[in-house]
């Protein structure tokens, strides 16, 4: 789950390193794709993602995206697989620190995929919002086990609580958040100055480490 920290990136430009399908102007247009945005209509939280359509679409400040990263960089050259991946951001100016209204689902318990829009990691229990439950998830493709068929697993935390190290959201790192029940007062989120941490991690693509820990 990604997002982009600086303002009027395109998905072209973010994610040019990278092998991409299935959207105009991607590596592989007619190919399955790789690139999944989420509807700010959903009412639950499965079964909705969208395909990204054009590479060339702004990614909107504060919102995520879903990203499967291919081994390979260049189907055409099996010599550009390999592990880690490196994403190079160009210089520009931060995204706006408020994510509200019409960027962010309204329906009474609605899902969000939200981004960190900040040019730096951001202490979840440090930022103001309304209309949400207090509950952040990330997925983690290191996690054993398998979600829906898919390697991997949702870390989570809550009031301070849970496995999300250090309640840090890193840069670049997109985020699930929900609505209330009660669908009201409309959903925000300000990513404030206090906010700011150099604490956390990144998680993506499964690294060759291990860590031993009760979950």
């Amino acid at each position: 789950t990604l997002s982009s920290p600086v303002a009027g990136l395109t998905y072209a430009d973010m994610l040019a390193p990278l092998w991409t399908q299935g959207a105009d102007g991607s590596n592989h247009e007619d190919g399955d794709a790789n690139i999944w945005t989420w509807p700010l209509n959903a009412s639950d939280n499965t079964g909705n993602w969208v395909p990204l359509a054009n590479m060339d679409d702004v990614i909107p400040a504060g919102s995520g995206f879903l990203m499967s990263v291919f081994d390979q960089d260049d189907f055409d050259d099996p010599n550009s697989d390999g592990w880690p991946k490196t994403i190079t951001i160009p210089a520009g100016p931060q995204n706006a620190s408020v994510l509200s209204g019409s960027m962010m689902n309204e329906n009474p318990g609605g899902w969000t995929l939200a981004g960190n829009p900040l040019q730096s990691n951001v202490d979840v229990t440090q930022l103001t919002t309304t209309g949400l439950t207090d509950a952040y998830y990330v997925y983690d493709r290191n996690l054993s086990g398998e979600t829906d068929g898919n390697p991997g697993g949702w870390r989570s935390t809550a009031d301070g609580y849970g496995d999300i190290v250090d309640n840090a959201i890193a840069v670049g790192q997109g985020f699930f958040v929900q609505n209330t029940s009660a669908g009201s007062p409309q959903p925000s989120i300000i990513f404030g100055s206090n906010a700011r941490t150099s604490a956390g991690e990144f998680y993506g693509k499964e690294r060759e480490e291990r860590k031993d820990f009760v979950r």
